[in-house]
């Protein structure tokens, strides 16, 4: 195993491999690179092992199921990154399970998180007959449909079609009839607004 010394890219590597959640190969790739006497990724491995004890320590109750599926997910998501050098990033989409989302018909795969913009970008699908509910866009959000169909304003946008709503713009309800596959990029903090 050849790592390029990036820091993101040993974060990534550490952090995995301290979770335990490389695959086995992966594992016993990064084992030998830590034998072979990697001091930078050795104290990162070290720095990880630390701050797992200390939450083990710390920790007196059992997580709420919520937390527990988010870390879940965030490690899932972590081990589908395929390529991070040099502020290129690659994930392997496929490699991580759609989540199921708050509103019933609608399961995600997060792409990327943005966590200082706290904005996504995701694949989005819809079940047939699937209703989302009207929201305020928090910001600038762009739809583009991939498969199916997705009814918005009246309008009904197929695959090949593309939505964009700018901040504080508010759609009515959002449904589908067949279903729909989306790519989207857009805000965590939009506002679901009550039925009227």
């Amino acid at each position: 195993m050849s790592l390029s010394h990036n820091q993101d890219e040993i974060r990534q590597w550490a952090s995995l491999y301290a979770l335990n959640a490389l695959t086995p190969s992966e594992s016993a790739a990064f084992k030998a690179h830590l034998n072979a006497g990697c001091s930078i990724c050795e104290a990162e491995v070290r720095s990880f092992d630390g701050v797992m004890h200390d939450i083990a320590l710390a920790s007196t109750q059992t997580p709420p199921t919520q937390l527990r599926s988010r870390v879940l997910e965030t490690a899932s998501r972590a081990a589908s990154i395929r390529f991070s050098k040099n502020g290129l990033l690659i994930v392997g989409s496929n490699d991580s399970p759609w989540q199921a989302s708050n509103i019933p018909g609608i399961q995600c795969r997060t792409l990327f998180d943005d966590a200082s913009r706290k904005y996504s970008t995701y694949l989005v699908r819809m079940d047939p007959g699937t209703v989302y509910p009207s929201h305020r866009h928090a910001d600038l959000e762009e739809v583009y449909v991939l498969q199916g169909d997705l009814l918005v304003e009246g309008y009904v946008m197929r695959s090949g079609d593309y939505c964009r709503a700018e901040v504080g713009t508010i759609h009515g309800e959002v449904r589908t009839e067949s279903g729909c596959v989306l790519f989207a990029l857009g805000s965590q903090q939009n506002e679901i607004l009550p039925a009227t």
